[in-house]
C-alpha cells in the first residue's frame, strides 16, 4: 500500500498482524442460509467455516437429526460468541517465563551483578533474564499489570518481532548501565522495562519532527518522581527506571520515524 501511494484503505476481511494502522469502522457479518428443503435434505452439507448457518427450520429438529452442526450461534445468530484470542505472543510468553521465575527460587541465579564481564558466559545470559526475576508477587504485578497494558498495542503496531527486540535492549542496556552505576548490587525487576514501555507508548501519540505534550507529562509524573527518590536508602533502583525512560524516548523517536518512513541484596528496579 505504501508502494502505491494509498493514504487510506477499507478492508473487509480480519487484519493480519503488520505495521498498518487501523481503525474499526463497522462489521460485515457473513451470513449462509438455506431454504427448510435443503435443510432437510442434505442436513451434512450445513458445515461450513467460517460463517454462521441460519437454519430456516425447527431447531429443536436440527439439533435432534443434526447435533454436529446445531449450536448456539446457529439457534441465536444474532448473538456472536465471543472467543479467546492468542495475541501479543511475545508479551505473554514473557509475562508467564516472569511468573515462573518469581516463583521458583532462582532469583540470585537470574539477577545481574556488577561488574561487567563480556567474557563471562553467566554474565551475558543474566543481562537477559535479570527482567524476569522478582522480589515477590507485589513486584512482579505492579509492573506486569503495566506490560500487559502497553505490550499489545505496541506489539500489534510493529509486530512480535519488535516487540521482542524492544524488550532484549530494554534489557540489556539497563542491565549494563546498572553495572557502571552500580557495580557493587545485583539487580532484578522489570520496572526499567516498564518505564521504558511507558515513555515508548507515550512518544508514539505524536507525529514525527513533534514532541507530544502527553509524553512531557508522563515525563513530568513518572520521571520526576524517581528524581526526587534517586539517592533514598530503599532497596528500589530508581537509575535503572529513568535510564529505561529514557531509552523508551529514543526508542519512540527512531520507531515513529521508521514506521511514518513506511506510512549486596538485590535491589528491585
Amino acid at each position: 500500500m505504501v508502494d502505491e501511494s494509498v493514504d487510506v484503505a477499507l478492508r473487509i476481511a480480519p487484519l493480519p498482524q503488520s505495521t498498518l494502522i487501523a481503525l474499526l469502522i463497522g462489521e460485515v457479518r457473513r451470513l449462509l442460509c438455506a431454504s427448510p428443503d435443503y435443510g432437510k435434505n442434505e442436513c451434512s452439507c450445513l458445515c461450513f467455516q467460517p460463517g454462521i448457518v441460519i437454519f430456516h427450520l425447527d431447531p429443536d429438529a436440527v439439533a435432534a437429526s443434526c447435533p454436529h452442526v446445531f449450536s448456539a450461534e446457529s439457534h441465536y445468530p444474532g448473538i456472536a460468541l465471543p472467543r479467546i484470542e492468542f495475541n501479543a505472543p511475545v508479551t505473554v510468553c514473557y509475562a508467564l517465563a516472569a511468573l515462573a521465575a518469581t516463583i521458583l527460587p532462582v532469583q540470585g541465579k537470574l539477577a545481574i551483578h556488577g561488574p561487567i564481564r563480556l567474557l563471562d558466559g553467566d554474565f551475558l545470559l543474566s543481562l537477559c533474564t535479570w527482567t524476569l526475576a522478582h522480589g515477590g508477587m507485589t513486584h512482579l504485578l505492579s509492573n506486569f499489570v503495566v506490560i500487559l497494558l502497553a505490550g499489545p498495542l505496541l506489539e500489534d503496531r510493529f509486530g512480535s518481532l519488535r516487540m521482542l527486540g524492544v524488550l532484549i535492549t530494554a534489557s540489556v542496556l539497563v542491565g549494563l548501565a546498572h553495572c557502571v552505576l552500580d557495580p557493587g548490587g545485583g539487580l532484578i525487576g522489570a520496572s526499567g522495562t516498564v518505564f521504558c514501555l511507558i515513555m515508548l507508548t507515550a512518544m508514539l501519540a505524536g507525529r514525527s519532527g513533534t514532541i507530544p505534550l502527553t509524553m512531557l507529562l508522563v515525563a513530568a509524573l513518572y520521571l520526576g518522581r524517581e528524581l526526587m527518590g534517586l539517592f533514598a536508602n530503599d532497596g528500589v533502583s530508581q537509575s535503572a527506571h529513568i535510564l529505561g525512560g529514557l531509552l523508551g524516548i529514543v526508542l519512540g523517536l527512531v520507531m515513529r520515524g521508521g514506521s511514518s518512513a513506511r506510512h549486596p541484596a538485590s535491589r528491585r528496579s
